[in-house]
């Protein structure tokens, strides 16, 4: 079922996260890429099964809406690439 999300939405925070995550990698700081250090995880790479509803995505609609977003897209991608 189809639930909007609540704000902040997973669009408006993955540039802050973004952000952090180039910042971390061009000083080398590979070990605040763990949950310690920053819940991106809600953020950058949504689930259907998180531990916060709100965060997560409920149905086929909401990952078609995030794919279909060049400017999430893009940065899930990138962020794909930094943390792996």
């Amino acid at each position: 079922k189809r639930v909007q999300w609540e704000s902040p939405t997973p669009q408006s925070e993955t540039a802050g996260c973004l952000r952090r995550f180039r910042a971390w990698a061009e000083a080398g700081e590979w070990t605040k890429f763990q949950h310690y250090y920053a819940h991106y995880d809600w953020w950058m790479f949504p689930v259907d099964d998180g531990s916060k509803a709100e965060y997560n995505v409920h149905c086929e609609a909401d990952i078609v809406e995030l794919r279909e977003d060049p400017q999430w897209w893009d940065r899930y991608l990138e962020s794909v690439r930094l943390v792996a």
